[in-house]
C-alpha cells in the first residue's frame, strides 16, 4: 500500500518575501519603462522572451498538487508576421519535504513544457491574441511504501519514485500594452481541458476542466 498524501513543496525563502521581492522588481522595471513611454505607434518585434504569472490564485502549473513553479512560467515570443505569435513556455521546479516514517528527504520535482499560437491584432499600442494552448506537466515525487514481507515479521516503509502527468489543452485570450518599443505589460484568460494520471494506481485517471488568469511581462529584442 502506498501512502497516498498531497505533497507539499518546501520552500527555502518565505513566499512573502518572494512576493515582495518580485513586486519590487516590477515596479522598478516599470518605473524605468514608463519614463521611457513614447506616442509611437508599436508593433510586436520579431522576437522576445517574457513571464507570466497567476493572479487570483490560479494554478498555472495545472496539477492538483501544490504549485511547484510558483505560478511562474518563462516563454519565448515569436512573431514572424504582425498578425501571427507562437510562444513555447517552460517552468522548472524542485523541492524537498521529510519522511514521517524516517527515510530522509523525499524530493519533488515538477518540469513544465507546451506552446501555444496566437492570432494578433492591434489597436493604438495594445496588441490583442487569442488561439489554441497546449502543455504536458510531468511531476516526479518520492514517497513512502509500505511493505508486508511475511505474517511473522513486522511491516516496514521503503523509499519509492512516483510519477504523474498533466495533459491541459485549451484557448487563451489575451492583451499586452507596449510601454516602448522593448517592454510590454499584459493580461490573459484561458479554459482548458486537463487530464492528470498518476503512478500510484493505473485506473487513477481523472479529467476536469478549469480556467486561469495570468499577468505577463514580455521584453522584445
Amino acid at each position: 500500500m502506498i501512502i497516498n498524501k498531497k505533497i507539499k513543496t518546501m520552500k527555502t525563502i518565505n513566499p512573502q518575501v518572494r512576493k515582495i521581492t518580485l513586486a519590487v522588481l516590477m515596479l522598478t522595471i516599470l518605473n524605468v519603462s514608463l519614463a521611457q513611454i513614447t506616442t509611437e505607434n508599436i508593433k510586436p518585434r520579431i522576437a522576445g522572451f517574457g513571464m507570466k504569472f497567476s493572479m487570483l490564485g490560479v494554478e498555472d502549473l495545472g496539477l492538483p498538487q501544490d504549485n511547484l513553479s510558483g505560478g511562474k512560467i518563462f516563454f519565448l515570443s515569436i512573431n514572424p508576421t504582425r498578425h501571427f505569435r507562437f510562444e513555447p513556455e517552460f517552468a522548472y521546479s524542485t523541492g524537498t519535504r521529510n519522511s514521517i516514517v524516517g527515510l530522509g528527504d523525499l524530493k519533488t520535482i515538477g518540469v513544465h513544457t507546451g506552446g501555444s499560437a496566437f492570432w494578433m491584432f492591434q489597436k493604438g499600442n495594445t496588441n490583442f491574441y487569442f488561439g489554441p494552448s497546449v502543455s504536458v506537466v510531468h511531476y516526479t515525487y518520492d514517497t513512502e511504501k509500505y511493505n508486508v514481507s511475511s505474517p511473522s515479521q513486522p511491516p516496514y516503509f521503503t523509499k519509492v519514485s512516483m510519477h504523474d502527468k498533466m495533459l491541459s489543452t485549451g484557448l487563451i485570450l489575451g492583451g499586452e500594452y507596449f510601454l516602448n518599443r522593448h517592454i510590454s505589460l499584459g493580461a490573459e484568460l484561458g479554459f482548458f481541458a486537463r487530464r492528470y494520471t498518476s503512478e500510484v494506481s493505473n485506473d487513477d485517471e481523472r479529467k476536469y476542466k478549469s480556467t486561469t488568469g495570468n499577468l505577463s511581462m514580455r521584453f522584445y529584442l
